[in-house]
C-alpha cells in the first residue's frame, strides 16, 4: 500500500505566515505522486540450500507498499509489518543500493526479534489495524473502519495485494480519513509513524 504526500493549505482559520514561495506551491494543485517498484534479488540463504548447487538468484519488482514475510537484509532480519519502501529507505536507500539484495527464509524464524508471522491474516491484519489508527487520530475515533461491509473489507484487501492506490483510494474514501480539524483544534491531526535508523538497522516508534 502506497500513499502520495499532498500539501493542502492549512485548514486553521487565523493567517499563517508561510514563506511566499511555498505559499504559491500550496495554491496550486499537485498531482498525485507515482510510487515506482523497487527491483531486488532474493537469494536462498546458505543453511537451507539442500542441494549441491546454490539454486539461481531471482529478480523481482516490489511495489513500496508491498509487506515481505520474512526476508534478510544482510544479517538484518525485515520487519513483515513495515512496507517495503520504508524497509529500502531504512537499510538500503543510505547506500543507494539497487537491485537491494535480500535473503529468503522458509526455517528458523527469528521469533526473539520478530513478532510470529501468521501469514495472510497478519499481514492483513496490520494493513486494518493502521486504518484504525489513522482515523483515530484523524477524526477521534475509528467506527467507520471498524463498522466496515465485509465486502468492502474484501474489496479493500485485493486492492492492497495488488498495490492499486486509486482503487484502495476509491473505496477508502467514504472512510474520511483525510486530517480534520477539531475538538478545540485550530489545525488538523495527521498520524505519523516515525522509524528510526539505528545501528546499522530498522527499528520503530
Amino acid at each position: 500500500m502506497c500513499a502520495a504526500l499532498v500539501l493542502r493549505p492549512c485548514p486553521c482559520r487565523r493567517q499563517c505566515r508561510l514563506p511566499p514561495p511555498l505559499a504559491r506551491s500550496l495554491r496550486r494543485p499537485v498531482p498525485a505522486l507515482r510510487c515506482p517498484q523497487i527491483p531486488v534479488q532474493l537469494r536462498l540463504a546458505d543453511s537451507e540450500v539442500s542441494s549441491l548447487d546454490t539454486p539461481p538468484a531471482l529478480y523481482h519488482l516490489l511495489p513500496p507498499g508491498e509487506l515481505v514475510p520474512w526476508f534478510e537484509h544482510g544479517s538484518l532480519p525485515l520487519k513483515w509489518g513495515v512496507p517495503a519502501g520504508v524497509l529500502y529507505d531504512l537499510v538500503a536507500a543510505p547506500a543507494r543500493e539497487l537491485p537491494w539484495h535480500l535473503t529468503l527464509h522458509f526455517r528458523g524464524f527469528p521469533d526473539r526479534s520478530l513478532p510470529a508471522y501468521g501469514g495472510e491474516v497478519a499481514l492483513r491484519g496490520a494493513v486494518f489495524n493502521s486504518l484504525e489508527e489513522a482515523a483515530h487520530i484523524c477524526r477521534g475515533s475509528a467506527p467507520r473502519v471498524m463498522e466496515m461491509a465485509g465486502g468492502a473489507q474484501e474489496d479493500l484487501w485485493r486492492q492492497v495485494l495488488a498495490s492499486q492506490l486509486a482503487q484502495f483510494r476509491r473505496i477508502t474514501a467514504p472512510l474520511q480519513l483525510a486530517p480534520a480539524a477539531g475538538r478545540g483544534r485550530l489545525v488538523a491531526a495527521v498520524p505519523l509513524h516515525v522509524y528510526l535508523r539505528r545501528d546499522g538497522g530498522a527499528g520503530s516508534c
